[in-house]
């Protein structure tokens, strides 16, 4: 792993919070300084959302070419979470049914 890399890291972040950057009357975080575990998750999820939010530089939309390459707006990035949050959790509800239906179908039969 490079340093580039490890200074992305998720964990990197949680103390000091994400490097962003104010254009106009919105706030922006580079695509180059997503937490580099969230990098694949986060552009492939970017490039399935509508058209109309990935228009660059649209009063609407949540890309702009910047300075220092695309950022994607706060409203683009608290949409990201919000749907990595609900996908974890519905994980989470997945893993803990599977687990209660297998404990019940592994309970022994003391009804003899």
């Amino acid at each position: 792993m490079s340093l580039q890399q490890k200074m992305r890291l998720l964990s990197h972040f949680m103390p000091a919070g994400f490097p962003h950057f104010r254009h106009g009357n919105r706030d922006y975080l580079y695509l180059r300084d997503v937490p580099y575990e969230l990098e694949t998750v986060f552009s492939t999820w970017l490039s399935r959302q509508p058209a109309d939010v990935l228009v660059y530089d649209a009063p609407d939309g949540w890309l702009i070419r910047a300075p220092k390459g695309i950022a994607v707006s706060q409203t683009g990035w608290e949409e990201f979470v919000y749907w990595m949050a609900h996908t974890l959790r519905e994980k989470l509800s997945q893993a803990e049914f599977e687990a209660q239906q297998l404990s019940v179908t592994q309970k022994p039969d003391t009804a003899q």
